[in-house]
């Protein structure tokens, strides 16, 4: 009996072992998407792989469990417990023999007992008793459902700077590129103009300095570029070394219009206000079970046991008992008004929180729809400038084609173009990233993370393989 208790042991402990090892293996890492990549396909990845936002599912999920552990403090409780008692020294009485019989030995218990009980409880008076329970875990599977909802708008803010901060950076590198190749054009001019005895040495010395200064613009716009992608490439949960290509931005986002439709907006959409509500359906719920603190509390209880002794047995025992048991405080030292006081004193903070709240939420609005506004005349005012700048170099080439003008000229126009399209690329990333922004304070909902489409069925094998 003892070897097929342990052959079967160990088959457990060899399942269990092969479930956790299997459990245990990290999750894949997920695929890269397809590219070229949209800001909004770059948000609706990240909200399908960003491990915050699975943490978060994680917490709603275990929310919800503690909602059924908390319905069964209502229901029966059912405990078996079973024992078995080995005495060496059973108790035995001896009768002398008469007669020349020999004495007699009669056992009074025996070596091996066995005794098995069976208790059975109920809660049955107040209900408040597991009542409150469950509507505080219900309580907090909202509260955490707001808090996933907040962490989806949070990736998708990060994201969306992340894309911007991208796109700003290759288009900077861009410049940068162009800038090597034009101040490398300028130098091969001016050392032919040189050669030529048309200009002076000057030039060539000034064409060399651009072209290296040049040179370390694009190498920071590189390396500004690198960072930008990895950063994004986390944002997405990818490692941070994946390649992405980006997708060429084709509307700006439009000027906001009057401001307090948009903060009244805000406060119906935010979800730190209807957190707070959650908390305070927590606080109700655990004010409820304290007050049962000084409360009688009720329960019914069954009881069966049975008792064998010895294989044979000289005798047995078999009992069932049911009882009703009320209990109740009758002092716990001022426990009970204490903690009720604190939970009172609870309640009211988290109105006080919500009122803050709600000033900070006015202010956030109205600050990124303002810093969109700014942005947008900033934008408007950098394509001005690049316009001028390009107008100003064309002028100053012609001028020194002609021999009208000087190549220090050329250059100072040239860097003024380059410094506009700088300027035009950062006031676009500024635009997008006051738009994102305001979207954040907003509170906009985002959209569920679609349903990865199912992979196409294998085609049917050919007849006769």
């Amino acid at each position: 009996m003892f070897g097929s208790r342990n052959r079967c042991y160990g088959s457990i402990l060899v399942l269990v072992l092969c479930v956790a090892g299997a459990v245990a293996q990290p999750p894949a890492a997920p695929a890269a998407p397809a590219e070229p990549l949209t800001v909004e396909e770059a948000v609706a990845f990240a909200l399908r792989n960003n491990p915050a936002v699975t943490v978060a599912a994680q917490d709603v999920r275990i929310a919800e469990a503690g909602v059924a552990s908390a319905r069964a403090e209502g229901r029966p409780t059912v405990t078996v417990a079973s024992t078995s008692t080995y005495n060496p020294a059973p108790a035995s009485i001896t009768l002398p023999g008469s007669g020349g019989d020999p004495d007699r030995t009669i056992n009074l218990s025996d070596s091996f007992s066995t005794g098995i009980q069976v208790t059975g409880s109920q809660p049955v008076w107040p209900s408040s008793r597991w009542r409150a329970p469950v509507e505080a875990a219900r309580a907090q599977v909202g509260a955490q459902e707001t808090t996933l909802s907040r962490t989806r708008q949070q990736i998708a803010y990060q994201v969306r700077q992340a894309y911007y901060q991208l796109l700003s950076a290759h288009q900077l590198q861009d410049v940068a590129d162009d800038a090597v190749r034009v101040a490398e054009g300028q130098l091969t001019l001016a050392r032919n103009t040189f050669e030529a005895g048309t200009a002076p040495r000057l030039d060539v010395v000034q064409a060399t300095a651009a072209l290296e200064s040049a040179r370390v613009d694009q190498l920071r716009a590189q390396n500004a570029t690198d960072l930008a992608a990895a950063a994004l490439a986390v944002q997405l949960g990818l490692p941070a070394g994946t390649d992405l290509r980006l997708a060429p931005q084709a509307t700006l986002p439009p000027a906001p219009e009057a401001v307090d439709p948009l903060v009244q907006a805000a406060l119906a959409q935010r979800t730190e206000l209807a957190e707070l509500n959650f908390r305070r359906a927590q606080l109700r719920a655990t004010m409820e079970l304290i007050t049962l603190q000084s409360r009688p509390i009720a329960n019914v209880q069954v009881n069966y046991g049975d008792t064998l002794i010895g294989s044979g047995g000289l005798s047995g025992s078999e009992s069932l008992t049911l009882a009703l048991s009320v209990a109740m405080a009758v002092y716990n030292g001022g426990k009970t008004k204490a903690d009720l006081d604190a939970a009172r004193l609870q309640l009211e903070q988290l109105d006080t929180r919500a009122r803050q709240v709600e000033l900070g939420i006015t202010l956030e609005v109205r600050q990124a729809a303002l810093n969109l506004r700014n942005a947008l005349a900033q934008l408007t005012a950098a394509q001005r400038q690049l316009e001028a700048a390009t107008q100003a170099l064309e002028i100053a080439q012609v001028r020194y084609d002609f021999g009208e003008g000087i190549f220090l000229e050329v250059e100072q126009a040239r860097l003024r173009q380059t410094q506009a399209r700088t300027a035009l690329a950062q006031a676009r990333f500024q635009a997008n990233l006051a738009e994102a922004q305001l979207a954040y304070a907003l509170g906009a909902p985002v959209p569920p993370p679609a349903t990865p489409p199912a992979p196409a069925p294998a085609p049917a094998p050919a007849a006769g393989q």
